[in-house]
């Protein structure tokens, strides 16, 4: 067996409000609260149709540039007009962009400033 990836497992999200962290992604995103096993810190685990994606850290302090250079994490999504009405409602600001071949982004911020991508757009090949 050749070495390869598969999928993007999950991201991990370190906050110092769990619960303003844990709604932003279950009411603006749409991720479920889901089961999280027995681990030492408090935090969540957000799932996406049935898969834990977000796995959300507290009860840490967070060195400076722990992460380095990493930017943002990216959704695929359907509905980018429907997104748009839901940001302004929830009052999330968000920035738009588009790449070629039809592609169309929406960029905000979680309530710890990591930045999310929504991609729209045809499905790579």
């Amino acid at each position: 067996m050749q070495a390869e990836l598969t999928t993007l497992h999950h991201v991990g999200v370190c906050t110092h409000d769990l619960e303003r962290t844990r709604r932003f992604y279950t009411e603006v995103l749409g991720l479920e609260d889901g089961h999280r096993g027995r681990l030492r810190r408090p935090g969540a685990w957000l799932y996406l149709n049935g898969v834990p994606i977000v796995h959300v850290i507290t009860g840490r302090e967070r060195p400076a540039g722990m992460t380095g250079f990493f930017d943002h994490f990216c959704l695929r999504a359907r509905g980018f007009e429907a997104w748009k009405d839901k940001l302004d409602r929830l009052g999330v600001r968000y920035e738009e962009d588009g790449q070629e071949g039809g592609i169309r982004q929406l960029f905000f911020h979680d309530p710890n400033e990591v930045l999310i991508e929504l991609n729209f757009g045809p499905e790579p090949a």
